[in-house]
């Protein structure tokens, strides 16, 4: 019996790890996008300022953009507690209190990130099928990689919290309210 424990425990540690990895690329990549998103809006003020001639479509590329970087770090921050909390409470409780406060807010995480996810999916699918874009005349965005990302990052923030939910029942929840739960 204790082999089999060990054994379930190896796997959720390399898939903590595998999530943990994939959410780091995410928001690795969320960091390039708003290097890129604060380029683009950059030129289209110094293109205004010299030339009086901004840059064509950039309102539609941020307004699309932003959202889609947003939901790339969701995981990432789940991942490393960087979500609110009340931290008064939560030092101040025991470790039966800390356990409780953890697994509530795993709980509600779970049921946030699903909602969106599933919410989501019907109009993403949509979106993908007729092709949605958005902006008129020369310049026009796609709408359906927004709506792709915002349903697999919420499914992943999803899975996320779950594997916290796993990791601070295991190990207990972190003594400190800064410290992630691993």
């Amino acid at each position: 019996m204790a082999a089999g424990k060990t054994e379930a425990a190896g796997v959720a540690e390399i898939a903590h790890g595998g999530l943990e990895r994939f959410a780091r690329i995410f928001h690795l990549i969320s960091v390039f996008g708003l290097f890129a998103i604060a380029l683009l809006v950059c030129a289209d003020v110094v293109s205004r300022g010299l030339f009086n001639k901004p840059v064509p479509g950039t309102a539609e590329m941020v307004a699309n953009t932003l959202v889609a970087l947003v939901f790339l770090q969701l995981p990432f921050a789940v991942l490393s507690n960087g979500m609110i909390r009340a931290t008064v409470i939560y030092d101040a409780a025991n470790d039966a209190g800390r356990l409780a406060i953890e697994t509530c807010t795993c709980v509600l995480g779970i049921f946030i990130c699903a909602s969106i996810a599933y919410g989501g999916w019907r109009p993403m699918l949509e979106a993908i099928e007729i092709g949605a874009y958005e902006g008129e005349g020369a310049f026009r965005v796609p709408v359906w990689p927004v709506r792709i990302v915002l349903v697999a990052m919420s499914g992943l923030a999803a899975i996320a919290y779950f594997a916290m939910l796993i990791s601070a029942w295991r190990k207990g929840a972190p003594k400190d309210s800064s410290a992630a739960v691993e």
